[in-house]
């Protein structure tokens, strides 16, 4: 095993460094990050190619695509450096000189023969919604042919998730957000438990009057009192008001000591669930949102583990031919239909930094 010393692990590789890049805190789905620990021996020509299909098709795909859906534009540059981070971190000898021997034989290939030149044209269309023609030509996709991450997990989905050792959903990892977001779901509870146990005596009340037989000698003053109790609770419930969720940063640091990185990270949540969530956040359930409970009321034996602690150690096997398949089946066609519809081109390839594997 070669030793590098500890790598920083490239933010393509991690759903969670791919939102905090483009600072986004909600997300719901799923949870596409590299394993170091799987397929370290893969030292086949023909099984490091699937790992390489694999890596850029599982995992650097969406989380780009993610980054882009969030405002931040990745670039190729970053892909492949992710690519070959996956490629080398955690593998064997053997398996970094067959890394080494292919990144070698691809160099020497012409340009349309290079894997790196159909990652290049995958990489725009996925990722930055363009069709990269073969000599080199950019055209924007039309919006209904531009991929989003739930379009893009269906289309390869077999990818996906068949090729993972578990489907994980991604789960927050900041506990101080987590926190706040627990006490904005629960803020009205009180208040709320208030409001239901006065409608419960009053209907409690109504049936004791709608109870009192109008013949008894003080069926009146019977009936008077429960009225006045009533009137009490009604007048008691005019005058509780729920309460109001602090509304500037200083006033929920105030409020719930925390520091201003959290409340500005718990602001943009809320923004965040309000853009991608809108019909449950304008509904009358807007706050049965799932979220992750903070630590400070999870019972530990019963919690689900942290993503960012989750590591899977999978042996390297060989895998069927279906694995390998042209994940990119149809982008040439939907690539020739933006040419022939008589779009004029936005721009090439040549025109962006020239990005090559490594070595």
């Amino acid at each position: 095993m070669t030793k590098k010393g500890k790598q920083t692990l490239p933010y393509l590789l991690s759903t969670t460094k791919s939102l905090l890049k483009a600072k986004r805190y909600y997300y719901q789905s799923y949870d596409f990050r590299f394993q170091c620990k799987r397929n370290r021996d893969c030292y086949t020509e023909r099984n490091v190619r699937i790992n390489m299909t694999r890596m850029w098709h599982n995992i650097i795909i969406p989380n780009a695509i993610l980054c882009r859906e969030s405002g931040y534009r990745p670039k190729f540059q970053d892909a492949l450096d992710a690519l070959n981070h996956a490629m080398t971190n955690g593998k064997t000898e053997r398996s970094l000189a067959m890394w080494r021997q292919i990144c070698q034989t691809e160099a020497q290939l012409p340009k349309e023969q290079k894997v790196v030149y159909k990652y290049r044209r995958s990489f725009y269309y996925y990722v930055l919604g363009m069709a990269a023609t073969k000599d080199g030509l950019l055209y924007s996709l039309p919006k209904k042919k531009v991929i989003t991450l739930d379009s893009y997990i269906d289309k390869v989905r077999k990818f996906v998730f068949d090729s993972m050792p578990k489907k994980i959903l991604w789960r927050s990892p900041w506990d101080g957000l987590n926190e706040l977001v627990y006490k904005w779901k629960h803020f009205d509870d009180e208040y709320n438990e208030r409001v239901e146990a006065r409608e419960k005596r009053i209907r409690e009340l109504r049936g004791k009057a709608n109870s009192i037989l109008p013949w008894l000698h003080d069926s009146d003053d019977q009936r008077a009192k429960v009225e006045a109790e009533i009137d009490a609770i009604e007048k008691e419930d005019a005058a509780d008001e729920a309460p109001d969720w602090p509304n500037t940063l200083r006033e929920i640091c105030s409020t719930f000591h925390v520091s201003m990185t959290t409340a500005k990270q718990f602001k943009d949540w809320l923004k965040q669930y309000c853009k991608y969530d809108s019909s449950d956040y304008y509904g009358d359930d807007c706050k049965d949102v799932y979220w992750p409970k903070p630590h400070s009321v999870t019972d530990k034996k019963d919690s689900e583990p942290d993503i960012v602690d989750v590591d899977e150690h999978v042996d390297n096997v060989d895998v069927d031919d279906d694995d390998i398949d042209d994940t990119d089946a149809g982008i040439d066609h939907d690539i020739q239909a933006v040419v022939n519809s008589g779009d004029r081109p936005v721009g090439r390839i040549d025109d962006d930094e020239e990005a090559e594997l490594p070595f």
